[in-house]
């Protein structure tokens, strides 16, 4: 080969493994790798259509529960580089149609109000049960320093009541 010829392939080389770089990064972005978290909230308020016999109406028309759910995760499968947080899902694809600019609306009891806001309703309710519970402080229980003369250390039980642990100690008895 020529010298010019082992140039020319060396700088394809090297323009193949730069745009490999660029689309392994871009392949790997937080715009199109969604957290778990999302994935699973996204999810939820989807599976939540037509749930207690709500209806999903757009554009004036009602549609059956998994049309209006296909209608939704085919909108954000298309448009999943958009959505960075639950509530952009909520605003950007469940609120309203991209067509006509009218918005979604739900219907449950009679009741109709705006798909976008009953959707954050879900969301809020959502977050709160599934926060993790707040611990709450334990109180310390006072131990004996020595077991009770006459009982054996074997075979005993200890009572821990409300009572017994509101006052900080521990009732100490033989078992039968």
């Amino acid at each position: 080969m020529t010298n010019s010829a082992v140039k020319l392939n060396r700088r394809a080389l090297e323009l193949f493994i730069l745009l490999a770089a660029i689309v392994l990064a871009l392949s790997i972005s937080p715009a199109h790798a969604q957290a778990p978290d999302l994935e699973d909230e996204i999810e939820y308020l989807i599976d939540s259509v037509g749930r207690d016999g709500c209806r999903f109406l757009r554009n004036d028309r009602s549609f059956p529960s998994r049309q209006a759910r296909e209608h939704l995760r085919s909108k954000w499968r298309l448009n999943a580089h958009l959505i960075a947080s639950t509530e952009d899902f909520i605003e950007k694809l469940a609120s309203s149609s991209a067509t006509t600019g009218r918005p979604y609306l739900v219907s449950c009891r009679g009741e109709r109000s705006p798909a976008g806001q009953w959707f954050f309703s879900l969301l809020e309710r959502q977050r709160r049960t599934a926060a993790p519970p707040v611990e709450q402080p334990q109180a310390e229980i006072e131990q004996p320093s020595e077991a009770s003369p006459g009982l054996d250390d074997s075979a005993e039980d200890v009572t821990t009541s409300p009572a017994i642990l509101n006052r900080g100690a521990i009732q100490r008895r033989p078992v039968n």
